[in-house]
């Protein structure tokens, strides 16, 4: 007979180097918008598509992690676990603080139901092609010469892309020096 619900088998965990097992989910991610993809998007060469790709994904990876300590207080109570990652790249995000899965109580369970939906709804978001193309749009890292951070604030409140800076000093002679 097939058990109905959600239970204490459905939730995940890990441990570090025979360490203690704690409640985890599993972020790794498996798809994410290739450089052909990007290049199509952008009309851009297969350099920039794989750098601004590279680029969105690291900052995918960097505002998950900033977000996901804030999904727990909300969740679990501020203050009351921590969150943080493990595993060879990093793929586990793990729950510290909770007590033991065999002791939880049906709220317990549906308060990890609660924050295992919405870690896995995030990272679905974050890598899909509607959200990482919007952020690589945003940045201009298709635009030859972009960096990570590929703005600059002139002082006055108007930023800049730095891509095009390069361009500009470039075209003024300002450039790389070539040497034939």
């Amino acid at each position: 007979m097939k058990r109905q619900g959600y239970g204490r088998d459905d939730v995940e965990t890990h441990s570090e180097h025979y360490g203690k097992v704690r409640p985890a989910v599993n972020v790794k991610v498996h798809r994410f918008p290739s450089s052909d993809k990007i290049m199509e998007r952008f009309g851009c060469e297969e350099k920039e598509a794989e750098k601004a790709g590279q680029f969105a994904f690291d900052s995918a990876c960097t505002i998950f992690w900033e977000d996901v300590q804030d999904f727990a207080d909300d969740v679990f109570g501020k203050g009351s676990v921590k969150v943080y990652s493990e595993g060879r790249s990093g793929g586990w995000l793990v729950v510290d603080g909770l007590s033991s899965i065999e002791d939880w109580t049906i709220q317990d369970l549906n308060k990890w139901k609660s924050f295992e939906a919405r870690i896995k709804d995030n990272v679905k978001w974050r890598t899909s092609e509607e959200s990482v193309f919007e952020d690589i749009e945003a940045n201009q890292w298709t635009k030859k010469g972009s960096e990570a951070f590929n703005f600059v604030d002139k002082g006055n409140g108007e930023h800049v892309c730095l891509a095009d800076l390069k361009r500009e000093a470039i075209e003024k002679g300002y450039g790389p020096v070539v040497r034939k």
